[in-house]
């Protein structure tokens, strides 16, 4: 089989591309978007992006090497890598048609395929989405889970239809997140899961043995993209929730608050967190320099603020 793989330069799309690089299948392109900001001035709808050309040089290489984005894996491989702006327009379509896929893999591509795209293999699109879907459809299932204090992050291969994360179920699974994980880790484990899963599924629509499960549409939860009000805990939540969150989501960037009654306090560091069956027992954690407690609904965070 033919695979036409559609990601983006970050951590999610990488060990999926991965993993179908190393597998029996052929990836006969790679579609990314074209990225924010970019100068692009081009009339043209799709362009193939070529390689840069090496240029030796006597000077030592000083810097680190860095992690290969999917764009750089596929020209590794010897694989056609493709910039898309327009999707709906023809050109899009009649160049990617004309790689000939069997299925189409997608794995954290921002946009949603038109039509015509979803036809453009027989054995359709395949999707991988962080969350067990119909639960937490949306852009940001991941920080919904570490927000929601849910067991565990869900990953689901589906095959996809018109709508955004609504198409019929292949493949289901449940990660354990360990206490303390942080965003990357956690996006890390998700996609290896699923590229698993997609592997497995492709195998089973290849041999016609595949079986599809609709989803049931009146369970279905969202997963937008959260505001800043959605960085704040508060003082009902349980210590290891907020521990787990604080830990969770702070490679975002964001300010996350910790609110009581009195008081609005920003955290800069999460040290650990004391449930209550050890707070009433008078189990003690040595108090760091900076660390202040602050009281959880069960429990205490312990962190700097």
């Amino acid at each position: 089989m033919r695979i036409l793989f559609f990601g983006m330069e970050g951590r999610f799309s990488r060990p999926p591309l991965i993993q179908l690089l190393q597998s029996e299948f052929t990836v006969c392109g790679v579609v990314v978007p074209v990225p924010p900001g970019s100068p692009w001035r081009e009339a043209a709808s799709i362009r193939h992006l070529m390689p840069p050309r090496l240029v030796l040089s006597d000077l030592p290489l000083l810097m680190a090497p860095q992690e290969r984005t999917i764009v750089g894996l596929a020209w590794d491989a010897g694989v056609p890598v493709f910039e898309v702006r327009r999707l709906k327009r023809a050109e899009t379509q009649a160049t990617l048609a004309a790689l000939q896929p069997d299925a189409l893999a997608v794995a954290c591509f921002p946009r949603l395929l038109p039509p015509a795209l979803l036809s453009l293999a027989p054995h359709g699109a395949f999707n991988i989405h962080p969350s067990r879907l119909p639960q937490l459809r949306g852009p940001e299932p991941l920080f919904w889970t570490f927000h929601d204090d849910l067991d565990g992050a869900g990953v689901t291969v589906h095959r996809m239809d018109v709508g955004a994360d609504t198409g019929s179920i292949a493949a289901q699974t449940l990660v354990h997140l360990p206490d303390g994980i942080g965003y990357a880790a956690a996006q890390r484990l998700c996609a290896e899961a699923g590229s698993d899963l997609l592997l497995s599924v492709l195998r089973a629509s290849r041999d016609g043995i595949l079986m599809l499960q609709p989803q049931d549409h009146t369970q279905a939860s969202s997963a937008p993209v959260p505001g800043p009000e959605d960085f704040v805990i508060t003082a009902q939540w349980s210590a290891r929730r907020a521990y787990n969150f604080a830990r969770g989501v702070a490679e975002w960037g964001q300010p996350i608050v910790f609110d009581t009654d009195d008081a609005q306090m920003v955290i800069r560091e999460v040290i650990g967190f004391l449930e209550a069956s050890a707070v009433h027992s008078g189990e003690e954690v040595a108090d760091a320099e900076g660390v202040t407690r602050l009281r959880c609904a069960d429990g205490v965070l312990l962190a700097r603020v």
